[in-house]
């Protein structure tokens, strides 16, 4: 009875050929076992494809490509955006030219060349060379101006060149046009005194009138008040003496005031002339310099231009 139980209860025996098999394994199929409908043609003759590297790969070199042409680029429109430094070059002057001269800043080389046009029947063909140096200021032209007042222009023939110059005196945009051989200065303007930085400086140090108080500068730095006062006795009796010193030293700041007794002794002491002149202009082996000081009203004019109250 337990020999049966034992027979029934244990487990079947099973052929080779029908054992399951191993659990995580695949199952091969056969040809015949794949339905007509999933089969598909595959073309041998086709390149391999790539694989995952050879992707990765390739999709590096064309990044890189890519950037370096961006870079490239970049670069190329920088150097056509930057201005040069060099001024361009301009043609050789020649012998057969004009300088043009008293020129409107507004003229530009098309207004100057039309005038020559209409003029003297002076045509493209018969000019070489044209120069008209751009004005200076760099926001001239928003504001209409074309060219620093002057030019410089070449002619083929000399016939040409006397009709340009024919024509000096002639007015454009309201002005006389000056026109000379470029390679002659005589008839120009001479540089006018009037608009020249020195004739300015020499109009604001225009003598002041006579007075008895007398402005001196270039005093050598270790005179005091009491040899400074001395020094001027000698052309006449001084009556009040302002010495500008340094705060922290007390030292001559090199300039200072004589207020003389009398006008006689200002002026000997101006002029270097009178008794007792000899050597006035010389102290501490310098030469002086000494003039009649500003009246008081002409520095408080001065300093109510500027905005500064008056002393």
């Amino acid at each position: 009875m337990s020999k049966r139980k034992a027979e029934s209860t244990a487990a079947p025996v099973t052929s080779p050929s029908a054992s399951p098999e191993p659990e995580g394994k695949k199952r091969k199929f056969i040809r015949d076992d794949i339905p007509e409908e999933d089969l598909i043609e595959v073309d041998t003759t086709l390149p391999e494809p790539p694989s995952k590297r050879d992707k990765r790969a390739a999709k590096k070199v064309a990044k890189e490509a890519q950037q370096a042409h961006k870079t490239e680029g970049a670069n190329g429109n920088a150097r056509k955006a930057k201005p040069s430094t060099t001024a361009p070059a301009t043609q050789k002057k020649g012998e057969l030219g004009i300088w043009v001269g008293s020129l409107p800043y507004t003229v530009s080389e098309e207004d100057l060349r039309k005038f020559l046009s209409e003029q003297a029947a002076i045509e493209g063909k018969d000019i070489t060379r044209f120069h008209m140096p751009p004005h200076a200021d760099k926001k001239a032209a928003a504001l209409g101006k074309h060219n620093m007042g002057f030019a410089y222009i070449d002619f083929t023939t000399r016939a040409i060149q006397e009709k340009a110059i024919a024509l000096s005196e002639q007015m454009v945009k309201g002005r006389r046009l000056l026109i000379k051989d470029a390679n002659s200065f005589a008839g120009r303007p001479e540089k006018s005194k009037t608009d020249s930085g020195e004739a300015a400086h020499n109009k604001s140090k225009a003598p002041n009138p006579p007075q008895k108080k007398v402005f001196v500068r270039n005093i050598p730095d270790e005179v005091t008040a009491a040899e400074l006062t001395e020094h001027f006795s000698a052309v006449g009796g001084v009556k009040d003496l302002k010495l500008a010193t340094h705060q922290e030293s007390g030292k001559s700041r090199g300039y200072g005031w004589v207020i003389f007794e009398t006008l006689e002794g200002a002026a000997a002491a101006v002029s270097g002339k009178g008794e007792g002149a000899d050597g006035i202009s010389v102290l501490g082996g310098r030469e002086l310099g000494r003039e009649y000081a500003e009246s008081g009203q002409v520095r408080y004019d001065k300093r109510k231009k500027f905005g500064k109250p008056g002393s």
